[in-house]
């Protein structure tokens, strides 16, 4: 036993010191460079092409495969990476298909199995153009020792892709590149200190000191210095700088053997103070400038010396002209280096009612450039910019700049919105990681498809400063132009709010970029226009309304007829996704079939539309069946449920029968409702462990936490109870809900399930405009029609108003949040989720007949239109026909899964052609009458209640009257009162349980007498 024991001691010993032998030897040899080109025939060997791959040939491109199956990927040689040090991978390849990704799977010796645990995607440009993808890998997982890695390309469908790998590098020794240089002033005076942010970035494995060196123009003062930049990092060296008089400025830095310039403007202190009195609109030529004159705006352009400037924005004021951002034109060209020059005019004039700037200039390599900026003002705070670059040389960058705050009130801010990316308020920053994790947060200078409304605005208190502009305007260039946003301006270190419109755009799929491959100008031309608007506003929705008025909507252009789109929906419901003696799964693949009850009532009023005879005989056939499956599993109180739907309406027991139970059930769940809502009058998150865990769940919000999502959705149904019934307990609680709802301003919340529960939300605004429509309808106050329309407003930054030629869903699509589901991957940003655009849609289309201020409906169509060329056509492998996808990648416009039944986007065709899926409610003396019938005439005199209705579908209507009768006539003919109200032809009964008189009429146009109790 004693040798045993001995033995044993011996080996974990020798294990314990081999382990620190290796680890002391790993310390000492450091990380492990990786660095694969292929050029050789045995460069390929050690590649292997596992899945959905060609085999792999040497060609000029390097390693060269094709997708040929499904979920293509290949694995590359063994390596031993410090997934602590290295995190960068380097790729230069050529993808040429319709591949969106590169994937990134990984092994660590402490966990050798393959899975999506281990996996990170990389946007990728799939034109055949050669590339070179600097990924940073920012993942939990990546960690340890990485042993093997594999590369797919997603999404896994993209047969056909052509796929060429040149090199692949994960640096270990410290590779340090100059990134790009500012300063953290926009607007320089003489005697201003200030700093110069010099931007590193580290890709290689150890952490490295760099030194920059500076040259500074005679009237500068500048202190070189240096930064010690970590391990795959980036770092900020900040040089400190003196203006020491006005003029021309010139700044030069050099890290090693890389080098940038910038040529900037020094003003006067006298330019700064100038602040004219000015009249109505117009451009006006003064003794010491000029200004440029529309609505409450003014473009201030003082003239000091050999310089005009700045360019500053002001909103007239009580105490004269109140600074609120300044104007900038900015180039760079490849020169000896990065050469920028930060324009200040150099001569300015009047021409066509326009004030007229113009700067020349020339960079080292011999690039001479103009530059002419038409400001021109348009009326309403808006000005009309158009600035034209001319000349030769290798251009990097030119842009129109608005920094909002620069001068005026800094970096505070009321709120900010950049429509599709970023909607901020008080101290919030952009591209925060709060809402969408590292390093997907980053959104300052995203592909231009992800924009909805083109604009940029921020307000301060009711000063509002915004840039709009029209992506498809012909700068020179074959792509829209591309936005810059940062608030407040992290990104310059500037104590304003960056909005910047640019050319040329940066690769669509490497974003958060302002420079790529020159643009070579052989005595071309470029124009960027855009316009520049300020106003006094209470909102920054002000913007998106001024966008709408200038640009207009888009024509809303249905690719078929509303009857033949409600017969492809019927399709989805009688054909492709019913399961005999089942149902219908709300979505495939994942979900259950259920009898819904909310799919049979699309199919019957699909069958008040349709004209043939055969169709609609199926169509009742179907709905027949539906609703025994439904009562025999539920009951038929059952019939009223909105279970399974987007869109919940409580028509159906109105048209069919059943509708006593039904409001009783109704009742019974508004009861629940109500008894859980808080003593503010709101309702609070809970955090649910489906579908993102808990861990997550608890990570999206605080339980308990208020947002307006969260309380319009229950306010909503208690209010649309409360309209339909008059039930006055249930009134009181959602207008109380509404009194506490009236602090919020931008819509969060709705979809907490698994968004952060502060992430902008369409479906918080279609939810908040429900609500407040509801108790307008059910009370008749203004004051809730100015808060629908104020929240139907606020569901604008998430629709695509404009769309590219060859993305035909993309105008009217609608993004649900600007966030990321379960915080993990890059977001929702430019891909459509159109059933949250669907339900906003159609509380337009309800909002469109008591407010004319806004086109409504040509909205509503517009978002229909989207859903309608994105719904399944075709018989296709996993996708029902009649069905449409949970979501559209506009990039690679596509479809992605799930397929989501037809419910929604039916209800809106419905309501369109008349049909539609809503009561119609009065209220007469404290009386309530709902009914689908038409409501020509609803007056009480003397006990008695007289309604005139208008019903001309199939089958009889029931009308509930919310108090009791004593007799009812129709005509001069007395109705039957009656014990069964679902088995009479006509009649009327009286429920104590609700209080109420149901009565049921055949179709026609019949006058109603109701005597009432006293």
């Amino acid at each position: 036993m004693r040798l045993h024991w001995l033995i044993a001691v011996l080996i974990a010993l020798a294990a314990a010191l081999a382990a620190i032998f290796a680890r002391k030897l790993g310390e000492k040899r450091g990380p492990v460079e990786v660095n694969w080109v292929v050029e050789r025939e045995e460069d390929l060997r050690s590649w292997a092409m596992l899945h959905g791959l060609a085999p792999a040939k040497l060609t000029g491109d390097g390693l060269t495969t094709e997708v040929t199956g499904f979920d293509p990927y290949m694995l590359a040689p063994p390596v031993r990476i410090d997934a602590e040090r290295q995190k960068v991978i380097v790729v230069g390849m050529r993808v040429r298909g319709n591949a969106t990704a590169l994937k990134i799977y990984w092994v660590r010796e402490d966990s050798p199995s393959w899975g999506e645990d281990k996996a990170f995607a990389w946007p990728i440009v799939a034109d055949g153009e050669f590339r070179e993808y600097v990924i940073t890998v920012n993942h939990s997982a990546w960690r340890g020792t990485i042993t093997r890695i594999r590369f797919d390309l997603e999404p896994p469908d993209c047969y056909g892709t052509y796929w060429a790998i040149k090199y692949v590098r994960v640096p270990a020794r410290a590779q340090v590149q100059l990134v790009g240089m500012s300063p953290t002033k926009a607007v320089v005076a003489e005697g201003d200190g200030f700093e110069l942010r010099v931007r590193l970035r580290n890709l290689g494995a150890e952490p490295a000191r760099a030194e920059v060196n500076v040259e500074a123009s005679g009237n500068l003062a500048a202190e070189a210095g240096g930064v010690e930049v970590g391990p795959a990092s980036e770092g900020i060296a900040a040089l400190r700088v003196t203006a020491l008089k006005s003029g021309v400025a010139r700044l030069s830095v050099r890290v090693g053997g890389a080098k940038r310039s910038l040529e900037f403007p020094v003003y006067s202190r006298e330019a700064l103070a100038f602040s004219p009195e000015l009249g109505a609109d117009g451009v006006y030529e003064l003794e010491d400038g000029y200004a440029v004159v529309s609505g409450q705006a003014a473009l201030l352009v003082p003239r000091g010396g050999e310089l005009y400037g700045p360019l500053i924005l002001a909103l007239r004021g009580s105490a004269g002209w109140e600074r609120v951002g300044s104007l900038h034109l900015e180039l760079r060209a490849l020169g000896d280096g990065v050469e920028a020059f930060a324009l200040a005019p150099q001569r300015a004039w009047l021409e066509n009612g326009a004030l007229k700037l113009a700067w020349e200039g020339s960079d080292s390599r011999g690039g001479a450039w103009r530059v002419e900026l038409a400001a021109k003002p348009l009326g309403g705070g808006l000005i009309a910019l158009e600035a034209a670059l001319s000349g030769k040389g290798d251009l990097l960058h030119f842009s129109v700049a608005v920094r909002a705050g620069e001068p005026g009130f800094g970096a505070s801010k009321s709120e900010a919105l950049f429509p599709g990316l970023e909607w901020l308020e008080g101290d919030e920053r952009s591209s925060s990681s709060s809402v969408v994790p590292e390093p997907y947060n980053l959104r300052v200078a995203p592909n231009p498809i992800k924009v909805t409304v083109p604009l940029m605005a921020v307000r301060q208190g009711d000063a509002l400063v915004a840039l709009l502009w029209d992506p498809l305007q012909p700068w020179g260039g074959g792509s829209p132009p591309a936005p810059e946003f940062a608030s407040p301006n992290f990104v310059e270190g500037q104590e304003n709010h960056l909005m910047k419109l640019f050319v040329p755009p940066v690769s669509a799929f490497e974003e958060n970029k302002e420079e790529e491959t020159p643009l070579k100008l052989t005595n071309g031309t470029l124009k960027l226009s855009a316009l520049l608007y300020a106003a006094r506003a209470g909102s920054v929705l002000e913007a998106v309304r001024k966008w709408v008025e200038v640009f207009g909507l888009p024509k809303p252009e249905l690719p078929r007829s509303l009857e033949e789109e409600l017969r492809l929906c019927a399709r989805a419901y009688l054909e492709t996704m019913w399961v005999p003696g089942r149902g219908w799964p709300h979505a495939v693949p994942g979900w259950e079939p259920e009898p819904y009850p909310g799919y049979a009532h699309v199919l019957l009023l699909t069958s008040y539309v349709v004209r043939d005879a055969d169709l609609k005989a199926a169509i009742l056939a179907r709905v027949r069946e539906a609703l025994s499956l439904a009562e025999a599993r539920w009951g038929p109180g059952a019939l009223i449920s909105g279970a399974g739907c987007h869109i919940p309406t409580p028509q159906l027991p109105f048209l069919v029968g059943r509708l006593e139970q039904g409001l009783a059930q109704w009742r019974d769940e508004v009861t629940r409702l109500t008894a859980a809502q808080g003593p503010d009058g709101e309702w609070g998150f809970q955090p649910s462990a489906t579908p993102c865990g808990a861990e997550v769940a608890r990570k999206l919000g605080e339980p308990g936490a208020r947002e307006v999502g969260i309380t319009a959705t229950y306010a909503a149904e208690v209010l649309r109870y409360a309209r339909v019934t008059g039930d006055p307990v249930a009134l009181r609680a959602g207008l109380r809900a509404l009194k506490a709802m009236e602090r919020y301003r931008v819509p969060r919340g709705a979809q907490v399930w698994e968004v952060p529960l502060r992430a902008p939300d369409i479906l918080a605004a279609a939810k908040a405009l429900e609500a407040y429509l509801e108790a307008y309808i059910a009370t008749g106050e203004e004051r809730y029609l100015e808060g629908a329309r104020y929240w139907a407003l606020a569901g604008l930054p998430f629709v695509y108003l404009w769309a590219l030629p060859d993305r035909p869903a993309m105008a009217g699509a609608t993004i649900p949040v600007y966030a990321s589901s379960c915080l993990q991957g890059p977001g929702w940003f430019g891909i459509p989720v159109q059933w949250n655009g669907l339900v906003y849609a159609y509380h337009l289309l309800r909002l469109s007949a008591y407010d004319r201020s806004f086109p409504w409906r040509e909205l509503a169509t517009l978002i229909l239109a989207s859903a309608m060329r994105q719904q399944v056509t075709r018989e296709a492998r996993g996708k029902p026909v009649g069905s449409y996808p949970d979501s559209w990648n506009l990039a690679a416009d596509r479809d992605q899964p799930p397929y989501i039944n037809p419910e929604a986007l039916a209800k809106v065709a419905l309501a369109l052609a008349g049909a539609s899926p809503d009561l119609n409610t009065a209220r007469v003396t404290g009386i309530t009458v709902s009914t689908p019938a038409e409501i020509l005439k609803a007056e009480l005199s003397d006990n008695e209640l007289r309604l005139r209705l208008r019903w001309q579908r199939e089958g009889p209507v029931h009308v509930l009257v919310g108090a009791p009768a004593l007799e009812v006539w129709r005509g001069r003919e007395r109705l039957p009162r009656v014990a069964d109200i679902n088995t009479a032809v006509e009649g009327w009964k009286v429920s104590p349980l609700l209080n109420a008189t149901i009565v049921k009429v055949a179709p026609g146009e019949v006058e109603l007498r109701l005597a009432l109790r006293g």
